[in-house]
């Protein structure tokens, strides 16, 4: 009898302890598992929004110099967009050129200007020049050339002499992209 009375002691007690395990269980996979996962990712939110703060303080730490720059470069504004044109201003250009070669003593031989070329940073216009004439007068137009108030790259110049000097010179004209905006900088300069 006493088997008897200590069987339901033992199947109440593994009754109990599996109500136990199985709580554990669906306690584990519906709330602990759950929270661990979602603990996991905030921790990884957290160290990259650590490292996007120190990102923004390294940065905020070189705004003196960053803006040291811009003032540089916004009181140099107005002369480099007076070098550099937009497009749009290209017949007003090629036409001040060619008034510069033509008012010189200078004889004419070619005066061509190549196919338009654009890409993100510039644009530019090929010229090809040709003149004839005395030697000191060349290097005077050469010494316009550089100084033309339009920004010019010279890639290549020559004077040959043979019954007189002949100079060969090729350069390109400088111009702000299409569509680029021509003035950048912080936002409360901008308001």
């Amino acid at each position: 009898m006493a088997e008897k009375k200590s069987q339901p002691k033992i199947v109440t007690i593994i009754v109990v302890i599996l109500l136990i395990a199985g709580a554990g269980l669906l306690y584990w996979h519906l709330f602990l598992k759950p929270a661990i996962s979602e603990i996991g990712v905030l921790r990884s939110e957290k160290s990259e929004l650590n490292r996007e703060i120190d990102a923004l303080k390294t940065k905020l730490g070189q705004k003196p110099e960053i803006e040291k720059k811009w003032n540089i470069i916004s009181e140099k504004e107005p002369y480099l967009l007076a070098r550099i044109p937009e497009a749009a201003d290209l017949p007003q250009v090629l036409g001040a050129l060619e008034e510069m070669v033509r008012s010189s003593p200078l004889e004419l031989l070619a005066l061509t200007a190549g196919e338009f070329q654009e890409d993100e940073q510039c644009s530019l216009i090929p010229i090809s020049l040709q003149v004839y004439g005395d030697a000191e007068e060349l290097l005077l137009l050469l010494e316009k050339l550089e100084q033309f108030h339009h920004m010019t790259l010279t890639e290549q110049a020559s004077i040959e002499e043979s019954e007189g000097h002949r100079l060969s010179v090729n350069f390109n004209l400088i111009f702000t992209p299409e569509g680029q905006v021509k003035t950048v900088g912080p936002e409360e300069d901008q308001g």
